[in-house]
């Protein structure tokens, strides 16, 4: 067994502020560090072997001194039907590193654009900015039209706000227009309390909607609100209205039951349907637009998928950080805290060794790190954020480290925003 996709983080350091960056969040610790040359090539065994090779992780690649060195002996090492690449925020896309990053092997660029308007600086702003003037991507794609690099694929990542989205559908045809091939959109992970009212991203999912408004709507038609069922009346109901709503709730929660839907009824009673309706407008327009131009597009849904997936497990990738520590996931790459539906989340990283004490694939090989990714593969773990008894020391970070979670199942994966396809990246 051998890893298929790789993340490395050549650096922490960062030519910006941006304000949704984790490395901007209070208490931060992530480093401002280089990753080693010598320590990136202990990792040259397993390139022949990768699928994917991802440069980027807290930080902006293009500061690092050595990244043209780390493209190349990379290049050399894997098949040509593999792929090289990172994300960056383009303010050091030049056109002379552009040539020299493609002549050395790189293959896929991807540069933050969120908003297409450029009023703000970006400073300690939210958002990246979209610089109509001095388009990254319209340069990469006239390098690329002009000397014959038609395997390059050039894209551009959005992360959707309140702000952004109905933005999207022209940013989107400006992008187009600049010669993007392909497009990811993600939520906002909200690393401030303040920042998370920007989100759009619905913890609960579709069909946990679907079967409250259900229900909601029948006690509505008697003259009753299925939200408010307190603990007294669910207890001890004393009136005829009392007895007919716990009467719905049972029916409701049966229902959710036989689908195995998770539902957190004092979530869903705050949710605004008419907004989410306006919401979806912009994503299906984001989408027929992306369509027209033949470009990919990859935008998450609105609401949490009830099929949890994470793509860095099913992929085979794995994560090193500019200390040379092997991490599982994007979320356990760092220690952090985030906000949503107004709790705030603490994730400790979780490394299964360095490689600077042992190769990649013997690290990779490990049984706590096979363990972990076959207890990560079993998707057996709860809708943490469709909980109603939540949140739980687990969610609030008190009980660290992390060792297993309601089911028993010893992977911190059941509030995880990417399993739950909420963000998406390169």
């Amino acid at each position: 067994m051998h890893p298929r996709k790789l993340y490395v983080e050549t650096t922490t350091r960062c030519n910006m502020q941006c304000g949704m960056c984790v490395k901007q969040a209070p208490g931060s610790d992530i480093s401002d560090k280089h990753l080693d040359f010598q320590l990136f090539q202990r990792l040259m065994p397993s390139f022949p072997k990768l699928e994917a090779l991802v440069l980027n992780g807290i930080g902006e690649p293009l500061l690092h001194p050595q990244l043209l060195d780390m493209v190349s002996v990379a290049a050399k090492c894997m098949d040509r039907n593999c792929w090289i690449g990172f994300q960056t925020n383009g303010l050091l896309l030049s056109k002379d590193i552009t040539e020299k990053l493609l002549a050395a092997g790189l293959s896929r660029l991807c540069i933050s654009v969120d908003n297409e308007m450029a009023e703000h600086p970006c400073g300690n702003h939210l958002l990246h900015q979209f610089h109509q003037q001095h388009s990254r991507i319209a340069m990469a794609r006239q390098i690329c039209n002009s000397q014959g690099y038609e395997d390059v694929r050039l894209g551009a990542e959005i992360v959707l706000t309140r702000q952004t989205l109905p933005q999207l559908p022209e940013l989107i045809r400006r992008l187009a227009n600049e010669g993007v091939d392909f497009i990811i959109g993600s939520h906002l992970l909200a690393y401030h309390r303040e920042a998370e009212k920007e989100t759009i991203f619905i913890s609960s999912t579709d069909e946990a909607r679907n079967i409250y408004q259900k229900w909601q709507a029948i006690a509505a038609a008697e003259g009753l609100n299925i939200a408010g069922l307190t603990a007294k009346t669910w207890i001890a109901p004393r009136y005829e209205e009392e007895h007919r709503l716990q009467q719905l709730y049972r029916q409701m929660l049966a229902e959710a039951g036989e689908k195995n839907i998770w539902l957190n009824v004092q979530k869903l009673a705050l949710l605004d349907n008419r907004e989410f309706l306006v919401w979806q407008d912009y994503i299906t327009e984001a989408e027929k637009t992306a369509d027209r131009f033949g470009v990919e597009i990859s935008l998450p849904p609105l609401s949490a998928s009830t099929k949890r997936n994470c793509r860095f497990i099913e992929d085979n990738a794995t994560f090193i950080d500019v200390e040379g520590s092997v991490m599982p996931c994007h979320p356990l790459w760092h220690t952090q805290t985030f906000y949503m539906d107004g709790e705030a989340k603490k994730l400790e990283r979780r490394s299964f060794g360095s490689i600077r004490d042992q190769d990649l694939i013997t690290l990779w090989n490990n049984r706590e790190y096979r363990e972990f990714r076959e207890a990560a593969m079993s998707y057996d773990y709860p809708f943490c954020h469709s909980c109603s008894l939540g949140p739980c020391p687990d969610i609030t970070g008190e009980t660290t480290p992390f060792t297993n979670d309601c089911f028993g199942t010893a992977v911190p994966c059941g509030h995880c925003f990417w399993c739950f396809d909420g963000v998406r990246c390169l």
